[in-house]
């Protein structure tokens, strides 16, 4: 079994640094394995000073050819939908923003042509949980009905065999995200692959949470905490955002090549760490969910003044765990 990331990565971004940290663990804890990177040509290009210290590290790089003009958000779902089609055999694909913690040796027993963890997310912003996604992406496209997709999975971490079964799933997906992403301007992978999943008859199959422990949704997460073989720290998210891998000086630090005892110490202390920076919500007043609130928060990239306010009103309808 293959174990895949995807890396679109520039010098001004630390997308490569996480990717080196989140595969020391995995060799730490499953060496042996077979690790591969798939990126486009730019993203290898860019792999200088410490951030060369991926080719070290990585078994197999296979190079896709990306449309000239897409954006790296762009480039990166494209080539994740496109996984299947390019990639031989079976194979374990991880997001970068994962660190692994245990054994996933076991995974390879697996039988199911498709399998990947429930949506654990539990954002209280409807824009970012199931719904709102679909919702989003439905009325983009013209269409009322969203409803009828059941099977939230989430793509962070997904167990991939070699079989037709897969294949036409991720033909489906790839297609559906490219016409959402190229005729609608929206790029999120997750809708695209809820909905190929549902015309194909829900043939993803679940996996266990302790292999994508989804830490923004901490009710859910903490069922799997103990024996936490990814923890996904989803580096989007707004949660957690003091959470060290999130740290671009951290990053960089950890790839001091006399820093193995700290990146040692630092995997050894993620569900501490974890626990002792949790903040769950309680009960959130409707106005939270107004048009307004949301219109900000669409806008927050460009003022980053009012993305911080409503942080801060946010917060004080949270209690810390």
């Amino acid at each position: 079994m293959k174990y895949v990331y995807v890396l679109v990565s520039r010098s001004n971004d630390c997308y490569a640094e996480q990717t080196i940290v989140s595969i020391y663990s995995l060799r730490k804890t499953n060496p042996g394995c077979h690790v591969l990177v798939a990126a486009d040509d730019d993203t290898l290009k860019s792999l200088t000073g410490k951030r060369s210290r991926l080719k070290d590290i990585v078994d197999e790089f296979v190079c896709f050819d990306v449309p000239v003009n897409y954006s790296p958000v762009q480039r990166s779902r494209h080539i994740k939908t496109s996984l299947r089609q390019e990639i031989s055999g079976d194979f374990l694909f991880v997001d970068a923003d994962t660190l692994i913690l245990g054994d996933l040796s076991g995974l390879a027993e697996i039988g199911d042509d498709f399998c990947a963890a429930r949506m654990q997310d539990s954002y209280e912003w409807s824009v970012d949980n199931p719904q709102g996604m679909l919702k989003t992406y439905y009325e983009m496209r013209g269409l009322k009905e969203y409803s009828g997709v059941r099977d939230y999975h989430n793509s962070g971490v997904m167990f991939i065999k070699d079989t037709p079964a897969a294949h036409e799933l991720f033909r489906d997906w790839h297609e559906l995200w490219t016409e959402s992403s190229t005729q609608f301007g929206y790029h999120k992978d997750q809708p695209a692959l809820w909905i190929a999943n549902y015309r194909k008859g829900s043939i993803i199959k679940d996996l266990d949470g302790k292999y994508n422990l989804q830490a923004t949704a901490p009710r859910i997460a903490l069922r799997y905490l103990g024996d936490c073989r990814v923890f996904h720290y989803i580096s989007t998210a707004r949660f957690l955002a003091g959470f060290n891998m999130k740290n671009p000086e951290f990053l960089d630090k950890m790839l001091d090549s006399d820093n193995s005892a700290e990146l040692d110490m630092m995997l050894a202390d993620v569900k501490n760490d974890y626990l002792n920076g949790l903040y769950i919500s309680t009960n959130l007043p409707d106005w939270i969910y107004s048009p307004l609130v949301q219109i900000a928060r669409k806008i927050s990239e460009r003022l980053p003044a009012i993305d911080k306010t409503i942080i801060k009103i946010n917060n004080l309808f949270h209690k810390k765990y």
